[in-house]
């Protein structure tokens, strides 16, 4: 009995093997996910950026990139400052603004959409307008600084800031 219970030993080995290593991986992946926030995207959002509405009472508006092609244009909340190494203040007036959505890189696989800004914990911080489909989000407790990094590290000559988080 025992040499059939190691030859089926033997013969589930593999899948024994590929299971650990999947579990560890799916484990390891959730436990980096609250490493940082991120965007949730919302149709609401688009549409208010869409609409060249903004709101300069409650946020502080940034793009990141260049203002004849910029990359991404945030809306923080007020109570938060941005980190702005890689992003540009503006007044959101109504032509800023409708000159920089009009300007906005297009990547021709996908269409920009708005998002919420959520940080580590899942709060709301901010507001997103992109085709850049990713972005990490952290906002330093002690200091209410906010570092967004996105997927895109052709944005800073300084790759090891996408190393970050």
């Amino acid at each position: 009995m025992s040499i059939t219970t190691r030859a089926s030993d033997r013969k589930h080995l593999p899948t024994a093997i590929l299971t650990a290593v999947v579990s560890v991986f799916l484990l390891g992946g959730c436990a980096l996910s609250g490493a940082a926030g991120g965007l949730v995207r919302d149709p609401d959002v688009t549409h208010l950026f869409e609409s060249y509405k903004a709101d300069p009472q409650q946020y502080r508006y940034y793009y990141s990139g260049w203002s004849n092609n910029p990359y991404a244009i945030v809306a923080i909340d007020r109570q938060y400052t941005l980190n702005d190494r890689l992003w540009t203040a503006f007044t959101p007036d109504g032509q800023t603004l409708q000159k920089l959505m009009n300007a906005l890189y297009e990547d021709y696989n996908f269409m920009p959409f708005g998002a919420h800004l959520v940080d580590q914990n899942g709060r709301r911080i901010g507001l997103w307008y992109s085709c850049i489909r990713g972005a990490g989000v952290r906002v330093d407790p002690q200091t209410g600084i906010v570092d967004i990094v996105t997927d895109k590290p052709y944005l800073s000559d300084d790759v090891s800031l996408f190393n970050r988080f």
